[in-house]
């Protein structure tokens, strides 16, 4: 449970890092990939980056974790429903079902490799834009 955010903190900036920030926060709103974000959102993200609190995602990069986690999900229950026809004798561990469980591990790791990305993206916020790649067969 994330905790409730009750502490205020005000900070003074320059003409020209306020005009930044806005025109970064502009670009993103205008971008039909992301979804709308404010200074806030901005701020607490450099934040928790800054001081060791790990990443923290703005609205679209929360959207594509939570897309990355649906596809493990599925790719989750596949495996399981694999796993259970063989333990049940219904199948065997065949050549078929051995390629099947090499393109799940080929896709988990393209998944695993694309959030890393994501991750480190949002460790240097503000360094180098991020953009998303959809991993292969996902």
């Amino acid at each position: 449970m994330t905790a409730k955010k009750t502490k205020v903190i005000r900070f003074r900036a320059t003409d020209k890092e306020a005009n930044m920030l806005d025109a970064f926060i502009a670009k993103r709103n205008a971008s039909e990939a992301s979804r709308p974000t404010n200074r806030n959102q901005v701020l607490q993200s450099l934040v928790r980056s800054c001081v060791g609190l790990g990443p923290s995602f703005l609205a679209d990069e929360l959207a594509v974790v939570k897309e990355s986690n649906r596809n493990l999900l599925a790719i989750g229950r596949n495996l399981n429903q694999v796993i259970r026809r063989i333990h049940s004798g219904e199948t065997t561990a065949d050549i078929l079902t051995i390629k099947y469980l090499n393109e799940i591990t080929v896709r988990m790791e393209a998944n695993s490799k694309a959030l890393s990305g994501l991750i480190k993206h949002c460790q240097k916020r503000g360094q180098a834009p991020f953009v998303w790649e959809e991993p292969n067969g996902v």
